[in-house]
């Protein structure tokens, strides 16, 4: 299923009808009876201005980065370390939220295994997360929940898998090398040399009867 894979973009667009390519516009709440889910719903300079989510789930050939957090800050509080910002709508290039911001960590998919494989926004009388699900803020009255998946590869594999996979072959390698090792028809970490025995300096003899004396 689409929403078992892991996300791999976000955005906000202020036209709906510009959701980039490739990616899911949420433009209805979760629930029994979905609800409009615009992110703004206010008029700015006598003109409706309207804000919706996209985002992308998959294995785009160009993407390494997973979503792995998700975090709503006031827009004048410090942004938590290792996130970025949605600052600007992906098609107007104007503010994307007001009053507050919206924060996602990405993470290169070969570091972890446990992604967000789904965004959901809820009702504006919704205060509770779906089970799975985890409660991230509030966004305009709006309740915005992750839920967490296990990251599968292409293919149908795990990454825990891939990672097993690479512990084994390690082992096997050296296991391989030890066999060669063994057939070679010399040692294949030969012995240090033995030291050569010093050589006592001409006269030395003479200087040790004298003492000896």
């Amino acid at each position: 299923m689409a929403e078992d894979l892991p996300i791999t973009g976000v955005c906000i667009v202020a036209d709906p009808a510009k959701c980039p390519p490739n990616y899911t516009l949420l433009d209805k709440t979760y629930g029994s009876i979905p609800e409009d889910a615009d992110l703004w719903k206010d008029k700015m300079w006598g003109r409706k201005v309207t804000r919706y989510m996209c985002v992308e789930r998959g294995y785009a050939a160009q993407e390494t980065n997973v979503l792995v957090d998700v975090a709503i800050i006031n827009d004048r509080d410090p942004v938590p370390p290792g996130f970025t910002v949605v600052d600007n709508t992906y098609d107007t290039r104007e503010k994307a939220i007001k009053k507050k911001v919206l924060c996602v960590r990405w993470m290169d998919k070969t570091m972890t295994q446990d992604v967000i494989t789904e965004l959901v926004l809820l009702g504006r009388g919704s205060r509770k997360p779906p089970v799975n699900y985890t409660l991230i803020g509030e966004l305009n009255g709006l309740s915005l929940c992750y839920k967490i998946g296990r990251l599968v590869l292409p293919g149908g594999i795990s990454s825990s898998q891939v990672e097993s996979n690479n512990v084994n072959n390690y082992h096997n390698n050296v296991l391989n090398m030890s066999n060669v090792g063994s057939s070679l028809p010399y040692p294949l970490n030969p012995d240090p040399p033995t030291a050569a025995p010093s050589i006592r300096p001409a006269g030395d003899d003479h200087a040790t009867a004298a003492n000896g004396k």
